[in-house]
């Protein structure tokens, strides 16, 4: 499991690294550990949202975090599986997560409070294109004729023209 801890100093500390291939959907978890308290607040009690840029059409994501039922050496724990979303690009997947939390003062007054912590990144490995590299004697039947329709349709579009 990927582990990323959040610091009282408000970074990010990757405290584990585990290889996650580009791709791969339903095997591996991020885990992001947070101390129970942070300036006497109880950060069991923020929404925690995950923010995260892919690496290479540059794409915006937020996931929301949800807390895990049980702590890891005492940090609260929030664990999201790794899909294709996440591993759809290779590189390096730059993420923050940030805090929230609404109270009310006893006047009925709302208190939205905001922590927001630095990125880290997240290594998504590149794999091998082998449907690139399988030359065309190669491909199934129904790959050819596949390709020899497109072919036809190339050809009948350029007549048309």
């Amino acid at each position: 499991m990927y582990t990323i801890l959040v610091n009282d100093d408000n970074t990010l500390s990757v405290t584990k690294r585990d290889r996650i291939m580009q791709k791969s959907t339903g095997f591996d978890a991020i885990c992001f550990l947070v101390n129970p308290k942070y300036k006497g607040f109880d950060m069991a009690r923020c929404n925690v949202t995950l923010r995260y840029k892919t690496p290479l059409s540059q794409e915006l994501k937020t996931e929301t975090l949800v807390l895990a039922p049980q702590t890891h050496n005492g940090f609260l724990q929030y664990i999201i599986d790794v899909d294709s979303k996440l591993t759809h690009e290779p590189g390096d997947i730059v993420c923050n997560v940030t805090f929230t939390l609404v109270e009310t003062k006893e006047d009925g007054t709302p208190i939205a409070r905001v922590r927001k912590v630095n990125d880290a990144a997240i290594t998504i490995n590149a794999i091998t294109d082998w449907d690139a590299l399988v030359p065309d004697g190669l491909l199934s039947s129904l790959d050819q004729r596949i390709i020899v329709q497109e072919k036809q349709i190339k050809q009948l579009a350029e007549v048309a023209i």
